[in-house]
C-alpha cells in the first residue's frame, strides 16, 4: 500500500490513541507506550481503516486484551488466529505485515510467513495457540502436522528453530522436516531439545564453549546425517556421546562443577537421567523420604559403600525422582518409589552407566 501523507498519518494516529485513552491501556505507562508504537507502526503501513475507532465499543477486560479488541475492530476485516496479534506485544514488524495481509483477507498460506506451508499445515497453523507470535504459529504448525506431540512441539519451539527457518543456515529446512517425521513416529521420545542440539552440531558443524569460556569450533562429523532407520536406542548412544564430549570439554576449562565421579547424565528412551552422589546420612534421610522407601537406615554404611539418587536431568530432584541406588564394590542394588522395580529403559541405563564408571558394576539387583 501506498505510504499516506504525514498530516493523514497524524490524524488517523491521533484517532487511535484517542480510542486507546477509553481504556485501561491509559492507565500503564508501559501499555501506553507499546500502543503508541503499535499505532505509530500501523499508520505508517498506509493500510485503511475497516472501521472508526470510534464506532468501538470498551470490553471489561484487562489492557492487553482492550488493545488486541481495538486492533481487531478498527484493521479487522475478515477473521485472523489470535496469534496475528502477536505484534502488539513484541513491536515485530515481521509479525506486524503478517496481521495487515491476515486482516485484508489473505491466506494464511500467502500472507508473509517466511515459509509457504501446506494446506494441512495452514489448517492447523490457524488453529495454533495465540501466545505465538507469527513464525513460531508456523513452526508449530509444521511440527504438528508431522504427529508431534503437543509436549515435544513446546520444546521445539524453546530451540532456535522455534523462530527460525533457516537455522544454522540457510537450506536446512528439508533436514529438519525429516527429524520432525522421526519424532512424529516415536511419540514417546524424552529430550527433543538436545536431539535438536546433537543433530545441527552433527550436520551442520557448531561452537561449543568450554569450561574455559572459549568457543570450540566443532567441525560437522555427520554431513549426511539422515534420521532414516534410526531408533531411541541408537539415538540415545549419540545423545550420551555429544554429553560426554561436552563435559570433557567443561572439565578441560577447569570449571568448578561436579566431577563425572559425582555426577552422571545417561539417556533412557531419549530421557536424560542424572546420577547424583548422596554423600551425607542426611541426604539418606531425605531421598528416603521422597521415594518412600528405607535407604536411610543405612547411613552407617556411607564409609563402606556408595548411595546414589536418579531423576531426570533439567528438572528438579524433587519431582522427577526414578531410583536411588546401594553400590557394593561391582554389585548394586536399586529402588524406585515404594520400592517399585526399575523399567526396562531404566535397567538400561543403570547397565550404561556401571560400564562406564571407573569400577564398573556389573551385578544389579532390585531391592523389592
Amino acid at each position: 500500500a501506498a505510504v499516506p501523507d504525514a498530516d493523514a498519518a497524524e490524524a488517523k494516529l491521533r484517532r487511535l490513541l484517542h480510542a486507546a485513552a477509553m481504556t485501561r491501556v491509559s492507565r500503564e505507562a508501559d501499555r501506553l507506550e507499546a500502543a503508541f508504537g503499535v499505532f505509530a507502526s500501523l499508520t505508517r503501513s498506509g493500510e485503511a481503516l475497516a472501521r472508526p475507532p470510534e464506532s468501538w465499543k470498551v470490553p471489561d477486560a484487562p489492557a492487553a486484551t482492550q488493545l488486541e479488541s481495538l486492533l481487531r475492530h478498527v484493521y479487522v476485516r475478515y477473521g485472523v488466529p489470535p496469534w496475528a496479534l502477536s505484534f502488539a506485544r513484541s513491536g515485530d514488524e515481521a509479525d506486524l505485515h503478517v496481521f495487515l495481509a491476515l486482516a485484508a483477507g489473505r491466506s494464511v498460506r500467502d500472507c508473509g510467513l517466511p515459509v509457504r506451508l501446506s494446506k494441512a499445515e495452514a489448517r492447523l497453523a490457524m488453529a495454533a495457540p495465540g501466545r505465538l507470535g507469527a513464525r513460531q504459529a508456523a513452526r508449530w504448525a509444521r511440527c504438528r502436522a508431522a504427529g508431534m506431540t503437543r509436549a515435544h512441539v513446546a520444546d521445539v519451539l524453546r530451540t532456535p528453530l522455534g523462530d527460525s527457518f533457516a537455522w544454522p543456515r540457510a537450506g536446512a529446512e528439508a533436514f529438519w522436516a525429516g527429524v520432525f517425521a522421526w519424532l512424529g513416529r516415536h511419540r514417546e521420545f524424552g529430550d527433543v531439545r538436545t536431539l535438536i542440539e546433537w543433530a545441527a552440531a552433527a550436520r551442520f558443524g557448531a561452537n561449543v564453549t568450554g569450561g574455559d569460556g572459549v568457543p570450540r569450533a566443532v567441525a560437522a562429523w555427520k554431513p549426511g546425517l539422515s534420521m532414516a532407520g534410526r531408533t531411541p536406542r541408537s539415538i540415545d548412544r549419540e545423545l550420551t556421546a555429544w554429553d560426554d564430549y561436552r563435559r570433557r570439554l567443561r572439565s578441560a576449562g577447569q570449571l568448578s562443577v561436579a566431577t563425572d565421579a559425582e555426577s552422571v547424565v545417561v539417556r533412557a528412551a531419549g530421557t536424560p537421567l542424572r546420577f547424583t552422589r548422596l554423600r551425607t546420612g542426611e541426604d539418606l534421610l531425605n531421598e528416603g523420604r521422597r521415594m518412600r522407601h528405607c535407604i536411610g537406615d543405612y547411613a552407617g554404611e556411607l564409609k563402606d559403600h556408595q548411595f546414589w539418587s536418579v531423576h531426570q536431568d533439567g528438572r528438579p530432584a524433587a519431582s522427577s525422582q526414578r531410583l536411588t541406588l546401594r553400590v557394593c564394590g561391582t554389585w548394586a542394588e536399586a529402588s524406585g518409589f515404594a520400592n517399585r522395580e526399575p523399567t526396562d529403559a531404566e535397567w538400561t541405563a543403570l547397565r550404561e552407566w556401571g560400564r562406564r564408571r571407573p569400577e564398573p558394576v556389573t551385578d544389579f539387583e532390585c531391592a523389592s
